[in-house]
């Protein structure tokens, strides 16, 4: 829809870029709509597989704040 207003906007005022919005959004039909939300799920995923590799290369940080005594601290309470 943003290709078709951008594509059509030869005045670039409001009234007709909201025309032209109408128009594109008349225009998605229900195949293309269930093509896009499958692309959306696919990407997802993709995203989530890729979020999986980074965790298991980046070791992890443990901090215990427990084990912390004030001698520890880079910052004096005074």
């Amino acid at each position: 829809m943003k290709t078709e207003v951008a594509r059509n906007n030869r005045t670039f005022k409001l009234g007709v870029v909201k025309l032209l919005l109408n128009d594109a959004i008349s225009r998605v039909t229900a195949e293309t709509w269930s093509k896009l939300i499958l692309h959306v799920k696919k990407e997802e995923q993709r995203m989530w597989d890729l979020d999986t590799r980074a965790e298991a290369l980046i070791e992890p940080v443990i901090i215990n704040l427990l084990d912390i005594s004030s001698s520890d601290c880079e910052f004096d309470s005074d």
